[in-house]
């Protein structure tokens, strides 16, 4: 989760040429799907070992405190540079944080949570209600999926029935 998080030279480079056309840098997205699903991916491990019975229980103990030990790294890292929310699919990282959240009960992680739903609130939607696309006009399914998924649970965290709504909308669309 930690490794990779500067822009290559040659994105660098690209970005150059990017603006010397009038269009958008590639910008450092800590989030970043890919470690967002990865973040889900570990934080559902750490809930299933923290939960086996048995003979497993012993196999999973160390690798369960080392996956909840990277789950915290990456995301107090993450807070750490001011909780930046740059895309719809950061979305997939806000579930996992919600999970950590209840998993550590640390109320730093809520900063994070709030950041995410704020910047999803404040993004554009199409007629019927579901996220845009960085501003693009288009709904796509994998960012309907991903806000789906992370406003769902932040209503079931919150009580808030409108964010549970706004969830519902991604899917209906």
């Amino acid at each position: 989760l930690n490794d990779n998080q500067r822009l290559s030279l040659i994105d660098h480079a690209g970005n150059i040429a990017r603006r010397a056309i009038g269009k958008q840098p590639i910008v450092n997205d800590y989030l970043f799907w890919p470690k967002g699903l990865l973040a889900l991916g570990l934080s559902e491990f750490f809930d299933y070992a923290s939960n086996a019975e048995s003979i497993l229980a012993d196999d999973l103990t160390d690798t369960s405190d080392n996956v909840l030990a990277g789950l915290q790294t990456y995301f107090d890292k993450w807070l750490g540079k001011g909780a930046l929310v740059r895309k719809i699919d950061d979305a997939v990282a806000g579930k996992a944080l919600i999970r950590l959240y209840r998993i550590t009960g640390d109320e730093r992680y809520l900063r994070g949570i709030e950041a995410i739903y704020n910047f999803l609130t404040c993004l554009p939607s199409d007629i019927g209600g579901a996220i845009e696309y960085q501003s693009t006009g288009c709904v796509f399914a994998d960012g309907a999926g991903q806000s789906a998924m992370f406003l769902s649970e932040y209503s079931q965290l919150t009580g808030d029935i409108r964010s549970y709504e706004l969830g519902l909308r991604q899917i209906r669309r």
